[in-house]
């Protein structure tokens, strides 16, 4: 299949499996105010998604910004997707669990998620706190996650749904695409979910790295990476914390995201061919129509998400070594 054909396809599975259930209004929570580009993807995609459907989104906040406001019932909650589900980066998951216990009455959707745990004992205190909610979606984007769920969260309503970033806006990414450069770049994510793999002897001389950082460190940037901090110690001060969580928000929403989303996009523009163990520097690269080899990561979510919906592509391979 074409890469063209299979974005297509994605986004008219991501359609028909969520559309139907999101209302007409919608808050978007646990937004990335950090500095992993993949989580920016992902944030626009979602946001794309949400354009073409009918629904208004109410607020978008990251997990220290959001202050648990009354909702109607009618008001949707959907959960920023990734590949923290699980207990590798459980701040996140304790935030998710946290909300699904404040908002018993309101429809959850958790956007598509890969799955990992290594305490095996806290799959099942999840699954009881989570199981407690009547209207819940979680959303796996890989069958071993799917799978994963099914078997260990029986009473939940599970769904199998690409990874939000191919909903990214086309016209966005065509500004990016068709530079061809003759350059290769060999993407090694440098935290805690890498694998050693040794390129040395790479006679391409390739460029090296990980998803390069943004300069900028404005007051808007200050307030992004303590805003937490801050809200949390004016707490006890009437409409001090909103008034910070609102500029915090308006500023992610207006220059972060995309200032991330551009700078992710000209870095791998510049290549034509990517060796990555970075999951969403795979799937970058195929939505700027690059040729891809991938490498596992510590948690395999690179050739689960492979196996199970871009096998079929000629323009990406799992690498030798």
């Amino acid at each position: 299949m074409k890469i063209e054909e299979k974005i297509k396809f994605l986004k008219a599975k991501i359609s028909q499996q969520l559309q139907h259930l999101i209302g007409k209004k919608c808050i978007l929570i646990d937004l990335p105010y950090y500095d992993n580009l993949g989580d920016v993807l992902i944030w626009q995609g979602e946001l794309d998604f949400l354009k073409s459907i009918d629904t208004s989104v109410l607020q978008s906040s990251s997990s220290g910004t959001f202050l648990y406001p009354k909702l109607t019932d009618d008001t949707s909650i959907l959960l920023h997707g990734g590949g923290n589900f699980g207990d590798l980066y459980r701040n996140f998951q304790d935030f998710r669990l946290s909300v699904i216990k404040a908002y018993p009455k309101n429809r959850i959707i958790m956007f598509p998620q890969s799955v990992w745990y290594n305490d095996k004992s806290l799959i099942r205190k999840d699954a009881e706190i989570i199981s407690q909610h009547s209207d819940l979606y979680l959303c796996a984007r890989d069958k071993w996650s799917y799978d994963f769920l099914i078997s260990n969260f029986p009473k939940c309503k599970i769904l199998l749904v690409p990874d939000m970033a191919f909903y990214v806006n086309d016209n966005f990414l065509a500004h990016y695409r068709n530079y061809n450069t003759g350059k290769s770049l060999h993407f090694k994510r440098i935290d805690k979910e890498s694998v050693f793999f040794n390129n040395a002897n790479d006679e391409n001389k390739s460029d090296y790295g990980d998803w390069p950082k943004y300069g900028d460190r404005t007051i808007g940037f200050n307030l992004m990476s303590y805003g937490s901090v801050l809200i949390n110690k004016t707490k006890s001060l009437i409409f001090i914390p909103n008034v910070i969580a609102t500029f915090i928000d308006a500023y992610a929403n207006k220059y972060w995201r995309n200032s991330r989303l551009k700078l992710a996009a000209s870095y791998i523009a510049q290549y034509d061919t990517i060796t990555t163990d970075r999951l969403h520097a795979m799937i970058l690269s195929l939505l700027l129509h690059k040729s891809v080899e991938f490498k596992d990561n510590y948690t395999g979510k690179l050739k689960a998400y492979y196996e199970t919906w871009l096998s079929d592509l000629d323009c990406i391979k799992p690498a030798n070594n």
